[in-house]
C-alpha cells in the first residue's frame, strides 16, 4: 500500500481545511482535532515521549515501559514513518504544554497551582516575596490609537509606609476584590506567573516599583471585555 504523504497525515490529524485548502472555522477545526485525538487508543498516546530527535522534533522514549515500542538502542523513527496515532499523541502533548505555559520560562507555576484560584493572602505573599514590601495594587486602562489595554499595576506605595492610606484590614479587603476581578477576567495564571518571576528590568523600566513608576502586569483581553469591565474614562 502506498504510504500517505506527511502533509496529508498532518491535515488529517489537524482537522484539515476545505477542498480548496482554505481553513474552515476555528471552532470546527478544534472540534475535529479533539475528536481525532480522542479516537487514538490510550495505549498509543504515551508514544514518542522522551529524548528529542533533533532532525524531526519528534521524541522517542529510552525505555519500552511507556508502550512506545522503542528500546533506546535502535534508530529513532523519522517524521515520515510516524503513523496517525503517533502524530496525534505528540500533538496532544504539545497542546498540553502550551496550555500550561502562561508566563516566561523563568516562572515556576505548577499545574496544580494553575487550578487554584488566587487569594488575597497568596497575592500579598507573592508581592512581598518578589519586591520586599507590601505594595499597593490597582487596575489601569490605557488607550492608544486603535487599541485599548488593561493591566494590574504594582504601585510604589506600600503598607509599611506611615503615610499609606489603608489599614492592613482595608488593604486585605482591597486585595480580595482585586483577586476576584483577576479571576473573573481569566488572568489568574498570568498574574501568578508574573509575580513568581524574578524581579528584573524590562524595556528600560526599573525592576521594582519606584516613586512615580509602577510595574504593570498587562492582561490579554478582547476589546469587548475591556469595554464591559473598564469603560472609557476608566483610569
Amino acid at each position: 500500500m502506498m504510504r500517505r504523504s506527511v502533509p496529508m497525515k498532518l491535515a488529517k490529524v489537524c482537522g484539515g481545511g476545505g477542498s480548496d485548502g482554505a481553513p474552515e472555522g476555528s471552532e470546527k477545526a478544534l472540534e475535529d482535532l479533539q475528536t481525532r485525538i480522542n479516537s487514538v487508543p490510550a495505549s498509543a498516546r504515551p508514544a514518542l515521549g522522551g529524548a528529542t530527535d533533533g532532525e524531526t522534533g519528534f521524541t522517542a522514549s529510552t525505555s519500552s515501559a511507556d508502550n512506545s515500542g522503542y528500546d533506546g538502542v535502535g534508530p529513532l523513527r523519522s517524521f515520515s514513518e510516524a503513523d496517525d496515532g503517533d502524530l496525534a499523541a505528540a500533538l496532544n502533548r504539545r497542546i498540553g504544554q502550551i496550555a500550561s505555559t502562561t508566563g516566561s520560562f523563568d516562572s515556576e507555576v505548577t499545574e496544580e497551582e494553575m487550578r487554584q484560584p488566587l487569594t488575597a493572602a497568596e497575592m500579598r505573599e507573592l508581592i512581598v516575596t518578589k519586591y520586599g514590601k507590601t505594595h499597593d495594587v490597582s487596575f489601569v486602562r490605557r488607550d492608544i490609537p486603535g487599541k485599548s489595554f488593561v493591566g494590574l499595576n504594582i504601585m510604589w506605595t506600600h503598607l509599611e509606609q506611615r503615610s499609606f492610606k489603608l489599614t492592613e484590614a482595608q488593604y486585605m479587603e482591597k486585595l480580595d476584590g482585586v483577586v476576584y476581578l483577576v479571576g473573573a477576567l481569566g488572568q489568574t495564571d498570568k498574574v501568578r506567573a508574573f509575580l513568581k518571576e524574578p524581579a528584573r528590568s524590562q524595556k528600560g523600566l526599573p525592576a521594582r516599583p519606584v516613586v512615580g513608576t509602577a510595574i504593570t502586569i498587562r492582561f490579554d483581553l478582547e476589546p469587548g471585555v475591556v469595554e464591559e469591565w473598564f469603560g472609557k474614562g476608566y483610569q
